[in-house]
Protein backbone atom coordinates (compact mmCIF):
# COMPACT_ATOMS: atom_id res chain seq x y z
CA UNK A 1 0.00 0.00 0.00
CA UNK A 2 0.85 3.39 -0.45
CA UNK A 3 0.32 6.22 1.65
CA UNK A 4 0.73 10.00 0.72
CA UNK A 5 -0.34 13.36 1.99
CA UNK A 6 -0.10 16.89 -0.03
CA UNK A 7 -1.74 20.09 0.08
CA UNK A 8 -4.42 21.12 -2.65
CA UNK A 9 -4.68 24.57 -2.57
CA UNK A 10 -8.68 25.52 -2.40
CA UNK A 11 -10.22 26.93 -5.85
CA UNK A 12 -12.51 29.40 -3.27
CA UNK A 13 -9.33 31.22 -1.94
CA UNK A 14 -6.40 28.97 -1.94
CA UNK A 15 -6.25 27.44 1.37
CA UNK A 16 -4.26 24.93 1.58
CA UNK A 17 -6.25 21.90 2.18
CA UNK A 18 -4.19 18.57 3.57
CA UNK A 19 -5.22 15.82 1.92
CA UNK A 20 -4.52 11.96 2.72
CA UNK A 21 -4.06 9.77 -0.40
CA UNK A 22 -4.26 5.84 0.17
CA UNK A 23 -3.38 3.71 -2.59
CA UNK A 24 -2.95 0.03 -3.71
CA UNK A 25 0.65 -0.91 -4.41
CA UNK A 26 -0.37 -1.42 -8.58
CA UNK A 27 -3.42 -0.42 -10.22
CA UNK A 28 -6.55 0.35 -8.85
CA UNK A 29 -10.63 -0.31 -9.10
CA UNK A 30 -11.90 3.06 -8.28
CA UNK A 31 -11.59 5.70 -6.11
CA UNK A 32 -13.56 6.43 -2.63
CA UNK A 33 -13.65 10.27 -1.63
CA UNK A 34 -14.19 10.81 2.27
CA UNK A 35 -15.52 13.88 3.86
CA UNK A 36 -15.36 13.73 7.60
CA UNK A 37 -17.34 15.01 10.64
CA UNK A 38 -17.23 18.03 12.44
CA UNK A 39 -14.29 18.54 14.99
CA UNK A 40 -12.49 16.25 13.64
CA UNK A 41 -10.08 15.55 10.86
CA UNK A 42 -9.01 13.25 8.01
CA UNK A 43 -6.74 10.79 9.41
CA UNK A 44 -9.53 9.31 11.59
CA UNK A 45 -10.21 6.90 8.24
CA UNK A 46 -7.04 5.39 7.97
CA UNK A 47 -8.47 2.31 8.83
CA UNK A 48 -11.52 1.92 6.75
CA UNK A 49 -9.47 3.37 4.28
CA UNK A 50 -6.87 0.86 4.23
CA UNK A 51 -10.10 -1.85 4.03
CA UNK A 52 -10.76 0.07 0.72
CA UNK A 53 -7.42 -0.33 -0.36
CA UNK A 54 -7.36 -4.12 0.31
CA UNK A 55 -10.18 -4.25 -2.20
CA UNK A 56 -8.32 -2.05 -4.89
CA UNK A 57 -9.60 1.12 -3.96
CA UNK A 58 -7.90 4.43 -3.95
CA UNK A 59 -8.69 6.69 -1.29
CA UNK A 60 -8.80 10.39 -0.93
CA UNK A 61 -9.92 12.25 1.95
CA UNK A 62 -8.71 15.91 3.33
CA UNK A 63 -8.98 18.27 6.26
CA UNK A 64 -11.92 19.91 5.53
CA UNK A 65 -11.22 23.73 6.05
CA UNK A 66 -10.87 24.96 9.86
CA UNK A 67 -10.37 21.50 10.44
CA UNK A 68 -7.41 19.11 11.09
CA UNK A 69 -3.96 20.95 9.67
CA UNK A 70 -6.43 23.00 6.40
CA UNK A 71 -6.50 26.26 9.06
CA UNK A 72 -5.66 29.86 8.24
CA UNK A 73 -3.57 29.94 11.60
CA UNK A 74 -2.49 27.70 14.27
CA UNK A 75 -5.37 26.60 16.65
CA UNK A 76 -8.49 28.64 14.62
CA UNK A 77 -10.57 25.26 14.20
CA UNK A 78 -14.03 26.74 13.00
CA UNK A 79 -12.75 28.96 10.69
CA UNK A 80 -13.80 28.54 7.64
CA UNK A 81 -12.88 31.90 6.12
CA UNK A 82 -14.43 34.47 4.19
CA UNK A 83 -16.49 31.91 2.32
CA UNK A 84 -17.88 30.25 5.42
CA UNK A 85 -19.80 27.49 5.19
CA UNK A 86 -20.64 27.44 1.07
CA UNK A 87 -16.74 27.09 1.15
CA UNK A 88 -17.25 23.88 2.21
CA UNK A 89 -19.38 22.50 -0.37
CA UNK A 90 -17.45 23.96 -3.03
CA UNK A 91 -14.33 22.31 -1.66
CA UNK A 92 -15.89 19.40 -2.01
CA UNK A 93 -17.20 19.87 -5.59
CA UNK A 94 -14.17 20.52 -6.87
CA UNK A 95 -12.07 17.47 -4.80
CA UNK A 96 -14.58 15.23 -6.88
CA UNK A 97 -14.43 17.17 -9.99
CA UNK A 98 -9.92 16.30 -9.53
CA UNK A 99 -10.43 12.83 -8.02
CA UNK A 100 -12.59 12.54 -11.81
CA UNK A 101 -10.36 13.97 -14.11
CA UNK A 102 -7.64 11.86 -12.54
CA UNK A 103 -9.40 8.54 -13.41
CA UNK A 104 -12.26 9.40 -15.79
CA UNK A 105 -12.93 5.86 -16.43
CA UNK A 106 -13.65 4.29 -12.96
CA UNK A 107 -15.86 4.92 -10.37
CA UNK A 108 -15.59 7.70 -7.73
CA UNK A 109 -17.66 7.00 -4.71
CA UNK A 110 -18.44 10.26 -2.16
CA UNK A 111 -18.46 8.81 1.56
CA UNK A 112 -19.24 11.73 3.68
CA UNK A 113 -19.69 11.37 7.46
CA UNK A 114 -22.05 13.64 10.10
CA UNK A 115 -20.92 17.39 9.06
CA UNK A 116 -19.41 15.64 5.75
CA UNK A 117 -22.58 14.33 4.82
CA UNK A 118 -24.42 17.70 4.50
CA UNK A 119 -21.17 19.08 2.92
CA UNK A 120 -21.92 15.93 0.46
CA UNK A 121 -25.85 16.47 0.30
CA UNK A 122 -24.92 19.93 -0.56
CA UNK A 123 -22.21 19.43 -3.65
CA UNK A 124 -24.61 16.26 -5.56
CA UNK A 125 -26.69 19.56 -6.64
CA UNK A 126 -23.91 20.43 -8.74
CA UNK A 127 -21.34 17.33 -8.88
CA UNK A 128 -23.40 14.02 -9.08
CA UNK A 129 -22.80 13.37 -12.88
CA UNK A 130 -19.27 12.49 -12.06
CA UNK A 131 -20.14 10.20 -8.89
CA UNK A 132 -20.81 6.08 -9.24
CA UNK A 133 -22.41 6.16 -5.70
CA UNK A 134 -22.55 8.30 -2.16
CA UNK A 135 -22.47 6.95 1.16
CA UNK A 136 -24.34 8.88 3.63
CA UNK A 137 -22.81 8.06 7.22
CA UNK A 138 -24.10 9.47 10.74
CA UNK A 139 -26.51 11.80 8.67
CA UNK A 140 -29.92 13.16 9.40
CA UNK A 141 -32.60 15.45 7.94
CA UNK A 142 -30.48 18.71 7.91
CA UNK A 143 -33.56 20.83 6.30
CA UNK A 144 -35.69 20.00 9.54
CA UNK A 145 -33.51 20.69 12.22
CA UNK A 146 -32.65 24.11 10.40
CA UNK A 147 -36.21 24.43 10.35
CA UNK A 148 -36.34 24.04 14.34
CA UNK A 149 -33.35 26.53 14.87
CA UNK A 150 -35.60 28.95 12.82
CA UNK A 151 -38.74 28.46 14.57
CA UNK A 152 -37.17 28.13 18.29
CA UNK A 153 -33.35 29.67 18.07
CA UNK A 154 -32.11 26.58 20.07
CA UNK A 155 -29.30 24.72 18.04
CA UNK A 156 -28.64 21.15 19.08
CA UNK A 157 -25.60 20.79 20.35
CA UNK A 158 -22.37 18.02 21.61
CA UNK A 159 -23.87 18.28 25.33
CA UNK A 160 -27.32 17.98 23.64
CA UNK A 161 -26.36 14.58 22.26
CA UNK A 162 -24.06 13.09 25.08
CA UNK A 163 -27.27 13.80 27.70
CA UNK A 164 -28.82 10.90 26.00
CA UNK A 165 -26.39 8.44 27.29
CA UNK A 166 -26.52 9.86 31.03
CA UNK A 167 -24.49 9.00 33.57
CA UNK A 168 -21.65 10.22 31.14
CA UNK A 169 -18.19 8.83 31.30
CA UNK A 170 -16.98 11.22 29.09
CA UNK A 171 -18.08 14.68 27.26
CA UNK A 172 -18.58 12.23 23.59
CA UNK A 173 -20.08 8.99 24.74
CA UNK A 174 -22.44 9.20 22.38
CA UNK A 175 -20.06 8.99 19.86
CA UNK A 176 -19.42 5.25 20.09
CA UNK A 177 -19.62 2.19 22.61
CA UNK A 178 -15.89 1.28 22.34
CA UNK A 179 -14.31 3.21 25.12
CA UNK A 180 -10.99 3.11 23.57
CA UNK A 181 -12.18 5.11 20.58
CA UNK A 182 -13.49 7.85 22.78
CA UNK A 183 -11.01 8.29 24.58
CA UNK A 184 -8.91 8.55 21.12
CA UNK A 185 -11.11 11.02 20.10
CA UNK A 186 -10.78 12.75 23.61
CA UNK A 187 -6.79 13.03 23.64
CA UNK A 188 -6.95 14.60 20.02
CA UNK A 189 -6.33 17.53 20.43
CA UNK A 190 -7.60 18.42 17.16
CA UNK A 191 -10.88 16.73 17.58
CA UNK A 192 -14.04 17.80 20.14
CA UNK A 193 -13.20 21.34 20.15
CA UNK A 194 -16.48 23.67 20.24
CA UNK A 195 -17.75 25.37 16.50
CA UNK A 196 -18.03 28.84 16.42
CA UNK A 197 -21.59 29.88 17.01
CA UNK A 198 -21.55 31.53 13.09
CA UNK A 199 -20.04 28.38 11.62
CA UNK A 200 -22.21 25.99 13.39
CA UNK A 201 -25.34 28.49 12.51
CA UNK A 202 -24.45 28.79 8.95
CA UNK A 203 -23.54 24.67 8.91
CA UNK A 204 -27.47 24.17 10.36
CA UNK A 205 -28.98 26.98 7.88
CA UNK A 206 -27.61 25.69 5.15
CA UNK A 207 -29.70 22.68 5.28
CA UNK A 208 -32.56 24.72 4.04
CA UNK A 209 -31.93 24.50 0.27
CA UNK A 210 -31.49 20.03 1.29
CA UNK A 211 -35.42 20.81 1.53
CA UNK A 212 -35.82 22.63 -2.19
CA UNK A 213 -37.38 20.35 -4.11
CA UNK A 214 -35.99 22.06 -7.13
CA UNK A 215 -32.51 22.14 -5.93
CA UNK A 216 -32.83 18.05 -5.00
CA UNK A 217 -33.94 17.42 -8.87
CA UNK A 218 -30.88 18.78 -10.01
CA UNK A 219 -29.24 15.28 -8.71
CA UNK A 220 -28.67 12.79 -11.09
CA UNK A 221 -31.66 10.39 -10.23
CA UNK A 222 -29.56 7.10 -11.30
CA UNK A 223 -27.05 7.98 -8.21
CA UNK A 224 -27.55 5.27 -5.44
CA UNK A 225 -26.91 6.57 -2.14
CA UNK A 226 -26.63 4.28 0.83
CA UNK A 227 -27.52 5.28 4.49
CA UNK A 228 -25.29 4.03 7.49
CA UNK A 229 -26.18 4.61 10.86
CA UNK A 230 -26.89 3.38 14.32
CA UNK A 231 -30.34 3.51 15.78
CA UNK A 232 -29.10 4.97 19.25
CA UNK A 233 -27.12 7.81 17.51
CA UNK A 234 -28.89 10.70 18.81
CA UNK A 235 -28.64 12.74 15.64
CA UNK A 236 -31.27 11.11 13.61
CA UNK A 237 -33.56 10.87 16.49
CA UNK A 238 -33.46 7.35 16.61
CA UNK A 239 -33.86 6.69 12.80
CA UNK A 240 -36.51 9.18 12.54
CA UNK A 241 -35.12 12.02 10.88
CA UNK A 242 -32.92 9.93 8.42
CA UNK A 243 -36.33 8.34 7.23
CA UNK A 244 -37.70 11.89 6.57
CA UNK A 245 -34.88 12.35 4.69
CA UNK A 246 -35.05 9.37 3.15
CA UNK A 247 -39.21 9.93 1.78
CA UNK A 248 -37.67 13.39 0.35
CA UNK A 249 -34.71 11.99 -1.59
CA UNK A 250 -37.28 9.16 -2.61
CA UNK A 251 -39.67 11.91 -3.69
CA UNK A 252 -37.73 13.35 -6.06
CA UNK A 253 -36.77 9.96 -7.64
CA UNK A 254 -33.05 9.31 -6.21
CA UNK A 255 -32.93 5.11 -4.74
CA UNK A 256 -31.87 4.93 -1.16
CA UNK A 257 -30.56 1.83 0.37
CA UNK A 258 -30.42 1.61 3.96
CA UNK A 259 -27.42 -0.34 6.41
CA UNK A 260 -28.98 0.37 10.05
CA UNK A 261 -27.21 -1.30 13.37
CA UNK A 262 -29.28 -1.68 16.83
CA UNK A 263 -28.08 0.19 19.71
CA UNK A 264 -25.26 1.64 17.35
CA UNK A 265 -24.09 4.99 18.12
CA UNK A 266 -22.66 8.02 16.19
CA UNK A 267 -19.90 6.41 14.76
CA UNK A 268 -20.57 3.33 13.32
CA UNK A 269 -16.64 2.97 11.91
CA UNK A 270 -15.49 2.92 15.08
CA UNK A 271 -18.31 0.85 16.98
CA UNK A 272 -17.76 -2.47 18.43
CA UNK A 273 -19.18 -3.88 15.40
CA UNK A 274 -17.07 -1.70 12.87
CA UNK A 275 -15.71 -4.55 11.32
CA UNK A 276 -19.31 -5.69 9.84
CA UNK A 277 -19.72 -2.45 9.89
CA UNK A 278 -17.20 -1.77 6.85
CA UNK A 279 -17.28 -4.80 5.32
CA UNK A 280 -21.09 -4.27 4.23
CA UNK A 281 -20.27 -0.71 3.32
CA UNK A 282 -17.33 -2.40 1.21
CA UNK A 283 -20.20 -4.71 -0.28
CA UNK A 284 -22.29 -1.86 -1.33
CA UNK A 285 -19.78 -0.37 -2.86
CA UNK A 286 -18.46 -3.41 -5.08
CA UNK A 287 -22.05 -3.97 -6.14
CA UNK A 288 -22.28 -0.95 -7.77
CA UNK A 289 -19.50 -1.79 -10.64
Amino acid sequence: MKYEELTVASEVDGLNLLTREWAPDGDFTGTVLILHGLAEHSARYGRFAEALVGVGYKVLSYDQRGHGKSLFSEGAYGNAGAPGWEGLSADAVNMIRKAKAAAPDKPLILFGHSMGSFVAQHAIIEASGDLTGLVLSGSTDLHLVASLLEATGEAPSFDTYNAAFAPNRTAFDWLSRDNDEVDAYVADPACGWDAPPEFAGSMIMGGKILGDLDELGKINQSLPILFVAGSADPLNANLTLLESLKQRLEGVGLKIDTQYYDDGRHEMLNETNRDVVTEAIIGWVRNLH
